[in-house]
């Protein structure tokens, strides 16, 4: 009788897996044609639906507005955002898990569903392009849809928030404590079929000539070129590193993605510079240097404050010839982007360390990034 059991057990559990590994293996196609006219349909038919609701309706339905800030937090999700409550109560003497933060008071929030149209666990690239242009995208790709290749990105790709923002006559701008020419910020200026191609080194040998690096991009093309604040760190991949700036006093285990080095002979910095000649231009690549800015008078402002990305906020070098805080950055950054008799702005910043912090396995950095 055991044995008899034991095979029907068994035969019951080799069903089972067999099952799963089916479903695990299969391959499953998407129902949705997944180019930009696809999602941005979606988007416009979800929003008509929204805005019929009662409350919606009483307030006017929706308004324009003329000033934009979009916060992003990478790697900022549900576990996280807990992680934040407990922590920062239990800072100040609490428990924790009563704690509030301060965009719990919102009267509007919202989820998103975060994927790329050819993995259900997406990168910061797919996912930064979904939220700046309205299109899901592929693993990886940057500002293109789904059709993109290593060389016809031109045609592959999506307008994004900046270009509208600047279509209508909005000052523009984004912050960060990554590399400028990571995946997120990246969403907002470039178009690109992988998003390591930060400098022209990373790009394979045979499509180089064929396409842009990514900080060639933002210097070059527009809207980047047009972007009136763009800071955070990535010197290297202007051509612009200052190897003696290199802090190594603090180091993390984990893995963590190269810093793409200018192997062209390029200063990029220096290039963005000269074109924005007859205009007030300032660069700058330290904390004192972006004090002591006189950013009210500036119609353009660069600040790279690290060869690769910025620290984390715990272990920052405080001092004048260190690097600013994400909070230095976006107050200078309002600054110059707020003119009177404007049309607006429209401003990216994002905390883009809590997303290495998870990678790396810090419990609390996530936290205080």
């Amino acid at each position: 009788m055991n044995n008899q059991r034991r095979l029907v057990l068994s035969g019951l559990l080799c069903v089972l897996i067999c099952d799963i590994g089916g479903v695990i293996g299969g391959v499953f196609r998407s129902p949705n044609s997944d180019d930009a006219l696809f999602w941005r349909q979606q988007a416009e038919s979800y929003l008509k639906r929204i805005l019929q609701y009662e409350p919606n309706r009483r307030q006017g339905g929706a308004g324009v507005a003329q000033n934009v800030i979009i916060f992003v937090g990478d790697g900022m999700g549900i576990a996280s955002l807990s992680t934040g409550r407990i922590y920062k109560g239990q800072l100040a003497g609490r428990s924790g898990e009563e704690e509030v933060l301060s965009f719990d008071h919102f009267e509007n929030t919202g989820f998103s569903k975060t994927y790329n149209t050819d993995r259900q666990v997406p990168d910061s690239a797919g996912t930064a392009t979904a939220m700046f242009t309205g299109v899901k995208t592929k693993y990886g790709f940057i500002g293109v849809d789904y059709s993109a290749t290593a060389t016809n990105e031109v045609a592959a790709s999506v307008s994004n928030i900046m270009e509208w923002a600047q279509a209508a006559g909005k000052r523009t701008g984004i912050v960060t404590t990554t590399r400028v020419t990571h995946a997120t910020p990246a969403a907002t200026f470039a178009h690109s079929f992988d998003r390591n191609w930060e400098c022209e080194a990373k790009i394979p040998a045979n499509v180089r000539n064929k396409t842009k690096d990514i900080a060639r991009q933002l210097v070059e093309n527009a809207p980047g070129n047009k972007m009136n604040v763009i800071m955070g760190g990535g010197r290297s991949a202007f051509g612009a590193a200052i190897p003696e700036h290199l802090k190594t006093a603090f180091k993390f285990n984990g893995s963590m993605e190269k810093t793409c080095v200018r192997e062209d002979g390029r200063n990029l910095v220096k290039d963005w510079l000269v074109s924005k000649n007859g205009s007030e231009a300032a660069y700058v690549w330290n904390t004192a240097e972006l004090m002591n800015a006189e950013v009210d008078d500036l119609d353009y402002l660069m600040g790279l404050f690290a060869d690769t990305h910025m620290s984390y906020e715990r272990v920052r070098d405080t001092s004048e010839g260190g690097e600013p805080s994400l909070a230095d950055m976006t107050e200078k950054a309002i600054r110059v982007l707020k003119r009177k008799h404007s049309n607006g702005y429209v401003l990216m910043v994002e905390g883009g360390r809590i997303d290495h912090a998870h990678h790396q396995n810090h419990a609390r950095r996530p936290s205080e990034c």
